[in-house]
C-alpha cells in the first residue's frame, strides 16, 4: 500500500491569514513553508484522532471532515481554525505532555498530612478536555463535533 500524503484541513494561505490576526505567532511567522505544511498536515492527523460524532460526508473520503451535517461538503471554518491552532502549537514545541505539566498541579506534604492543588482551569481536566490536541483552543473550536466519551453504546447480541 502506497503512502497517501495528508491534505490538511487548512492550507498555508488560510493559516497565514488566520494567524496574522493573533498575537504570539512568531513560531509560525519564522517557520519555513515546508515546516508550515508539515505542521498543518500533523495538525490534521491529530484532529482526525479525536472521537468525532456523525458520519463522513462521503464514505470514500480520507479525512474525518466534512461531516454529513456540513452544508455543501465543505470543511467548517472552525475545523480549519482548529487546524491552524494545532499547527501553531506544534511549531511552538507544545505537546500534550507540556500541557499536563503546565496545569498547575502541585502538592505539599508535612509528615502524614498532604494537600494537592490544581490550576485555575481544572488541572488534569484541561488535558482530558483537549482530546489529545496540544491546543485547548483547537479543542474548543471543534467541540460541537466531539463525541461524548461518557456515553456507552450497549448492543444486545
Amino acid at each position: 500500500m502506497a503512502y497517501v500524503p495528508i491534505v490538511p484541513y487548512a492550507d498555508e494561505t488560510y493559516a497565514d491569514a488566520y494567524l496574522a490576526q493573533r498575537l504570539g505567532t512568531d513560531a509560525w511567522n519564522n517557520a519555513s513553508s515546508g515546516d508550515k505544511q508539515k505542521a498543518l498536515a500533523e495538525a490534521t492527523r491529530l484532529i482526525d484522532l479525536v472521537p468525532i460524532v456523525g458520519v463522513k460526508y462521503d464514505e470514500e473520503q480520507e479525512r474525518e471532515f466534512p461531516r454529513d451535517v456540513d452544508e455543501g461538503g465543505e470543511v467548517p471554518a472552525e475545523v480549519q481554525d482548529a487546524c491552524c491552532e494545532v499547527a501553531l502549537a506544534l511549531l511552538q514545541g507544545r505537546t500534550l505532555d507540556q500541557l499536563s505539566a503546565s496545569v498547575g498541579v502541585s502538592s505539599e506534604s508535612t509528615g502524614d498530612a498532604s494537600v494537592s492543588y490544581t490550576g485555575e482551569r481544572g488541572g488534569l481536566a484541561l488535558v482530558d478536555e483537549s482530546y489529545g490536541l496540544p491546543s485547548p483552543t483547537a479543542a474548543s473550536l471543534i467541540a460541537p463535533w466531539i463525541a461524548d466519551r461518557s456515553e456507552i453504546d450497549l448492543t444486545r447480541v
